[in-house]
């Protein structure tokens, strides 16, 4: 027997938000995970070049392509101002999701577009993201508490 798709899996009336909210807040812990491990594998040589190119480049990819679903969001007027609705229901704003989303889009694309070619290449850009990308400061489950 299949499970049903019901509110308890879309998450509710806010289901969009909190989707959103966990894309953004998990992204950026695992930018800054992703990037201290190419750093360290890089840095120490314990996984050969290419293969550490491909990973920084897929994970910027990836990057790219989770935030595009918030660009879509924000592409399609009627699909905005619902979502910009539910985020006010919640005692959010669109300010608050952009705070987040923007920065880590444009480390995503700095990475993306970063020479990987050589150990010390990769090493740089996976710095510019660590400074681009803070850490969280508080509970990343009370990131958003109003």
């Amino acid at each position: 027997m299949s499970i049903r798709l019901t509110k308890i899996n879309r998450g509710g009336p806010d289901g969009s938000v909190t989707r959103v909210r966990n894309l953004l807040v998990n992204m950026q812990r695992d930018m800054r995970n992703n990037a201290e491990i190419h750093k360290a594998a890089a840095t120490i040589g314990s996984m050969p070049l290419d293969k550490c190119r491909r990973h920084v480049s897929d994970c910027a990819d990836s990057y790219l392509r989770l935030l595009g679903h918030i660009t879509a969001i924000r592409a399609d007027a009627t699909r905005n101002v619902e979502f910009v609705v539910r985020l006010n229901h919640v005692g959010l704003t669109e300010a608050d999701v952009l705070d987040v989303f923007k920065p880590l889009q444009r480390a995503a694309l700095v990475l993306k577009d970063a020479p990987k070619n050589t150990r010390a290449e990769i090493i740089s850009a996976c710095d510019a993201l660590l400074a681009a990308v803070t850490p969280h400061e508080v509970d990343p489950e009370k990131v958003w508490e109003v």
